[in-house]
Parts: structure tokens; C-alpha cells; sequence
């Protein structure tokens, strides 16, 4: 399947090493989120805001799924994670492992961590465009994931979300249907 997929995005005039290096730094990225959420949401419990940690574990479990959807589609491309884990997660846009020490920095954190992840899914979506459907509709879906992590973290901090928004899917990754 791996030759088949490349071939067919390197028809469509797609440098696919380019791609296969973005598309593995965003999986380092999502790992890296994964686990660095997992201490945020205990720092939040211990700052004695327990709604702030199930919005926490919510993402957090999204982005394992973003993770898992992003290697599979870097093997369906013939590529591969690199097998040592340290090289893997020196790699940029891995989460700062800092814990903030007030309320309000932690979540700019977060608020600051959803901004990247969506100025990189933006960025991959434009340029799989019209080259490779599959892994357009696999980033885009991943882009509205996050974006709706973005609306959870307004909406914790009482700002209304857009319509399009709603309650509901906490958790349960419905673009990428996980």
C-alpha cells in the first residue's frame, strides 16, 4: 500500500519526503501534547479546577487519536517514524515541558499550544490541496478537531463559541472518527 499512495501523490506533483517530514513533526508534536497534557491536567486538579482538567483529558485524548491517524497515513506513504524515541521528540513544535504556576498562565498555555496546532494543520492542509484527497481530508479533519479544542478553552473562559460549535463530542474525536 506505502509505494502505491506515494507514487500516486508524487503523480499529483507533491514532493512527498517534504510532506512525510511535516507530516512526522506533527505527529512529534501530538505525541509530545499527549503526554505534556497528562501533567497539565493533574496541575490543573491541584490548582482545584476540575472542570479545567476534563477540557485537559478531553484534548488529550483527541490528540492520541490525531497521533495514531498521522502515523498510519506516514506508513501508508511508504515512511516511517524514526526508531529512537529521544531523536523523534527533539523534534520542533513538541510541547514546552514547563508547568505554569498560576491559573490564568496555564491556560494561555493551552490557549498558545491550540494556535500553533492550527496554523500547522492550516499550513498542511494548503499543501495537500488538490495533490493527495486522502491525506487532505485526514488533516482537515484533524485542523477542525483542533479548532474546536480552541472553542472548548473559550468556552471555558466564557467566551461563546461560534455556531458551528456545540457540546457533545468532548472526547470522542468526531471528524477523524475515533
Amino acid at each position: 500500500m506505502g509505494r502505491i499512495a506515494r507514487e500516486t501523490a508524487e503523480r499529483s506533483g507533491l514532493v512527498v519526503e517534504s510532506l512525510l517530514e511535516k507530516l512526522i513533526s506533527a505527529a512529534a508534536a501530538e505525541l509530545s501534547t499527549y503526554y505534556h497534557y497528562a501533567i497539565l491536567a493533574a496541575h490543573s486538579r491541584e490548582l482545584g479546577d476540575q472542570f479545567l482538567s476534563d477540557v485537559i483529558t478531553d484534548i488529550r485524548a483527541e490528540d492520541r487519536v490525531h497521533f495514531d491517524m498521522l502515523v498510519r497515513r506516514i506508513y501508508e506513504l511508504d515512511g516511517a517514524l524514526p526508531p529512537d524515541l529521544h531523536s523523534f521528540t527533539d523534534l520542533p513544535d513538541r510541547e514546552s515541558p514547563s508547568l505554569p504556576e498560576s491559573h490564568g498562565t496555564l491556560v494561555s498555555l493551552l490557549a498558545e499550544s491550540k494556535h500553533r496546532a492550527i496554523a500547522r494543520y492550516t499550513a498542511l492542509c494548503e499543501l495537500t490541496a488538490g495533490h493527495d484527497q486522502r491525506t487532505h481530508d485526514l488533516l482537515l479533519a484533524i485542523h477542525r478537531e483542533e479548532r474546536e479544542h480552541q472553542a472548548w478553552l473559550a468556552e471555558y473562559l466564557g467566551i461563546p463559541p461560534e455556531p458551528r460549535f456545540h457540546r457533545g463530542f468532548r472526547g470522542h474525536a468526531p471528524y477523524t472518527g475515533a
